[in-house]
């Protein structure tokens, strides 16, 4: 009687394992443009929904949005602003660029700036916050995207004014000459000058490499390579849509030299 052969030979198994690397090398690329994609989905996501919420409140007050109380970057909110998108849809995620790591809810130091101290290094840890309304207009958060609305801080500081061409000026309100093209809110790209060949897409704001407080830097939430892809934005009108980085100005200058680009 002839016995029963169990298992593979060895070039049976070179053979299975060079085939699952062929099967591999093809669809792993594959894989990680479709993690890619769904990652800008989300963030495409973010910026609807933030559309939506500023909408709502608009047309309860006499179509004007929110006016953002607090902060000389344009990337802080106060706390009543995220507020509102919160009460209408959204969450703590929706404020921050799945691209960019650094900048998350789940860090007080970015989520709850305003009540850290100065010596609070501690990322999990979190404030009680004060609920009347004059103080969650006072306190802001660090987020992901740049909020191209009117600021009061910034009036009372002498805003500086927007460059570039097209239908760009800070937002107010719905009625508006041309809705559908003047952005309200945008993906974070900041560079530490204006040409955009030379500059380079990771900035520090506040001095020293700090948030005035912490080490944490300020990066571009789309890049290929070391150079900006593009960004989502969100319009007056609601809509919101993907532009490619040369489809984008240089159009504002914050504190320490900080341009911004939409």
């Amino acid at each position: 009687m002839r016995k029963t052969r169990n298992g593979f030979t060895l070039i049976e198994l070179l053979v299975v394992i060079s085939i699952i690397a062929v099967l591999m090398s093809i669809l792993m690329p594959a894989l990680g443009k479709v993690k890619v994609q769904a990652k800008k989905i989300l963030d495409a996501n973010n910026l609807r929904q933030i559309g939506i919420s500023l909408n709502l409140y608009a047309a309860s007050n006499n179509d004007k949005f929110p006016t953002n109380y607090t902060s000389v970057w344009l990337q802080d909110i106060a706390y009543a602003m995220t507020d509102l998108v919160i009460e209408s849809g959204g969450d703590k995620q929706t404020f921050y660029c799945p691209f960019v790591k650094e900048k998350t809810w789940e860090d007080a130091r970015i989520w709850q700036y305003s009540q850290c101290p100065s010596t609070f290094n501690v990322q999990e840890s979190y404030f009680d916050e004060p609920q009347d309304r004059p103080t969650r207009e006072a306190l802001y958060r660090i987020t992901g995207y740049m909020w191209l609305f009117d600021s009061l801080t910034l009036n009372q500081n002498g805003r500086g004014k927007i460059e570039g061409k097209g239908n760009k000026q800070w937002v107010k309100k719905v009625a508006c000459h041309r809705p559908a093209e003047l952005e309200m809110v945008v993906d974070a790209i900041y560079s530490n000058g204006e040409n955009s060949e030379t500059c380079l897409w990771e900035v520090e704001m506040g001095g020293a490499g700090l948030y005035g407080k912490y080490l944490i830097k300020d990066r571009t939430n789309h890049m290929k390579k070391d150079k900006p892809e593009g960004g989502h934005a969100v319009y007056v009108d609601g809509h919101a849509l993907w532009r490619d980085f040369d489809e984008l100005e240089y159009r504002y200058t914050q504190p320490g030299n900080v341009c911004c680009w939409w």
